[in-house]
């Protein structure tokens, strides 16, 4: 990190010819909707590929140092979050439902405005994050909050409407005030969590369990969206993804903890995670199969 400061602090041209590159491709990104969802994709891409390297990527808003396993798993987790979130824009990319890519929007908007607000606090009142890390992060959630801002206002849901009725839906009901529920706990009243998840707190582990609370918060919003699509296999789309992400975290959960010696929180991580996951599952096989995608 501090041998590529150095050298763009020797070649000042490299910085400006890279950020209006970077620009140029913006634009051309936002001006069209399958270019954006593409964009999407493609960084989900990069975050499925980050996972395994997610400890060494920590390190750059650590400022070069390393997290412990609790920092390292809530960072996986936000991760994960973020590969969800383009999975599901890619796996709706051929629906006609105004409400179902408005939904996306918002759910992308909200969790990039809790990552963005994370990140703006950690740098004005944290100490133990790299603040060049931090605002590179600031103008990135930035240009995405706007892409995502730019592309809602071309959506018309006039024609939405809400729609409890049925097996599939009273499912999406109970998951999304569930998902409230955890998100406000985690955003709320990170300090307790952290105080009782991990053995030595430090206000990284704070910042990162806000960051996955926004995110939480965001699918709970996305939930309650989902009650207004016109089918019940377009939210079949957006609950299979989920389920995909939920499963590595009640995995990970289940190898890392000792059944006849776990505390009370880690039994409530685990047990949580599988109630996510026969959520999911009902949702996903309660639904009219969608087997041809474009």
């Amino acid at each position: 990190m501090d041998a590529l400061f150095e050298v763009l602090s020797t070649y000042p041209s490299l910085v400006y010819a890279s950020a209006g590159l970077a620009l140029l491709l913006y634009l051309s990104v936002l001006a069209n909707e399958t270019r954006w969802c593409k964009f999407e994709v493609l960084l989900g891409i990069s975050y499925v590929f980050s996972l395994p390297f997610s400890g060494h990527l920590l390190r750059i808003w650590l400022d070069g140092k390393d997290g412990d396993d609790a920092a390292k798993f809530v960072f996986a987790l936000i991760l994960l979050g973020m590969t969800c979130l383009a999975y599901q824009i890619h796996w709706t990319k051929s629906t006609r439902d105004p409400v179902v890519i408005a939904s996306l929007h918002i759910t992308c908007i909200l969790s990039r405005v809790g990552l963005l607000f994370a990140a703006v606090k950690a740098m004005l009142f944290s100490s133990g994050f790299s603040r060049d890390a931090l605002m590179g992060d600031c103008v990135f959630m930035a240009l995405l909050i706007s892409g995502n801002m730019c592309h809602l206002k071309k959506v018309s849901t006039k024609d939405g409407g809400l729609r409890m009725t049925g097996c599939v839906r009273k499912y999406v009901v109970s998951d999304a005030v569930l998902c409230f529920l955890i998100g406000l706990v985690l955003v709320g009243f990170s300090d307790i969590v952290a105080d009782i998840s991990v053995n030595k707190k430090s206000e990284i582990h704070t910042m990162l369990i806000k960051s996955f609370g926004f995110q939480v918060l965001a699918f709970s919003v996305q939930s309650f969206a989902s009650l207004c699509y016109k089918e019940d296999q377009e939210i079949a789309k957006i609950y299979l993804p989920r389920l995909w992400m939920l499963l590595p975290i009640a995995v990970c959960i289940a190898w890392n903890v000792n059944i006849t010696n776990a505390t009370i929180c880690e039994y409530i991580f685990l047990c949580t995670s599988i109630v996510f996951m026969l959520q999911n599952l009902r949702i996903c096989f309660h639904t009219p199969s969608t087997t041809k995608q474009d």
